[in-house]
């Protein structure tokens, strides 16, 4: 496992550094582009309002190890190589109103247009899926630029707020012995008592920048199957309607089955003819014959 190892973090860490303001200086003009509307310049994704927490815009070496190490060395013995995706990262701070989502798709599309910059993960959470509420509310890309691979993530004021002082303490304590359940159940009763205020709401639709469908609703339930079985010992990640009071009713959660291919149907045998019985066969041959007999006697007379 190359990657798992201290120099290798170390390296990353300084090649990070050695690019993160033209990185951010790159997102920040494109942030600042204009357009003109009525002989009126105006920004061209108004729903886009700032960054946020580029004093830790690099990750720190013992925050870089820590996860490495999580990966090529966990506790079930089973690792494997390390793929870091957030040693450079950066927060934008977004609107809440109707233009947001496509702001969003819009900013990422023309930077993911440039040269040298391409998108390559996508994650879409600010939405409901059949009943079931999404993560937090975040919007997450993974960047390729050059040899290193940085996050965006799109917030708005309340999910941030709620991803730092809720959920991520929640989460580094459920991450560190996922056999207790009680931090990951908290997370998922925050996400359904306050889904409006975060914004998640089924009819939310975001694009994506590299195929140009829709995103998939990413679920708090998917993230491993730790979380599944949490959901099922306690019960609490039941599904939610839009409008509970209305009427809306309460399921249990239930992890879904893979489909299971289906098997080709062997092609069915040519049906046989039925062979004619000898009896008709030869019934029909003894008229023949008298048939013949006797139109030989009819010409004999």
């Amino acid at each position: 496992m190359t990657n798992c190892n201290k120099k290798y973090v170390e390296e990353l860490i300084e090649y990070a550094n050695s690019i993160k303001n033209y990185v951010y200086n790159t997102l920040s003009e494109l942030m600042r582009l204009k357009k003109n509307v009525n002989g009126e310049e105006v920004s061209m994704w108004h729903s886009l309002l700032r960054f946020e927490g580029l004093e830790y815009m690099v990750k720190s070496l013992e925050s870089a190890l820590r996860k490495m190490k999580l990966t090529c060395h966990p506790e079930n013995g089973n690792g494997k190589n390390w793929t870091p995706w957030d040693i450079l990262r950066f927060t934008i701070i977004v609107d809440t109103n109707n233009e947001t989502l496509n702001d969003i798709y819009e900013y990422m599309k023309s930077l993911h247009n440039m040269d040298d910059f391409e998108v390559t993960y996508e994650r879409f959470s600010k939405c409901i899926k059949d009943g079931l509420v999404g993560d937090y509310g975040d919007i997450y890309y993974n960047v390729k630029y050059k040899d290193l691979l940085f996050e965006i993530q799109f917030h708005t004021e309340d999910s941030l707020k709620s991803k730092e002082e809720v959920y991520h303490p929640l989460y580094e304590k459920w991450r560190i012995n996922k056999g207790n359940c009680e931090p990951f159940i908290q997370m998922v009763d925050y996400t359904k008592n306050n889904s409006e205020r975060l914004g998640i709401n089924e009819e939310s639709i975001l694009l994506s920048v590299i195929t140009g469908k829709p995103l998939k609703c990413e679920l708090t339930y998917d993230y491993d199957d730790a979380a599944v079985k949490c959901c099922k010992i306690s019960g609490s990640c039941l599904k939610i309607s839009n409008d509970i009071s209305a009427g809306g009713k309460l399921r249990d959660f239930k992890k879904r089955k893979p489909k299971t291919k289906r098997k080709k149907s062997t092609k069915r045998k040519k049906s046989t003819k039925r062979k004619k019985s000898t009896k008709r066969k030869k019934s029909i041959k003894r008229k023949k014959s008298i048939k013949r007999k006797n139109l030989l006697k009819e010409k004999i007379i």
